[in-house]
């Protein structure tokens, strides 16, 4: 088992989330979180993927997670372990 970093991040989702399901029916969402450096895909399976595929676009999320390097898409992304809060930017 790999051994990775968790970290905390907080920004703002891109776009309406992705949800999708495995072929053993296992959710999948991803979305693209925008901070102040840089724009992160993320990834979360099975119930945190119900509970971000519920968070509106421009809605500004506290997660915690790590990155991990995806050999299938070619890419960097940030594996989701608990959404901390979530809330209108308006508020």
């Amino acid at each position: 088992m790999y051994d990775y970093e968790e970290e905390i991040i907080i920004g703002k989702l891109k776009q309406v989330p992705t949800m999708k399901f495995t072929t053993t029916n296992k959710a999948i969402c991803s979305n693209f979180l925008e901070t102040s450096e840089e724009e992160i895909r993320l990834i979360a399976w099975e119930d945190l993927a119900l509970e971000l595929n519920e968070i509106k676009k421009d809605m500004v999320i506290k997660i915690s997670g790590y990155r991990k390097y995806n050999t299938y898409i070619q890419k960097e992304e940030f594996v989701i372990k608990g959404i901390l809060n979530a809330s209108n930017t308006k508020d």
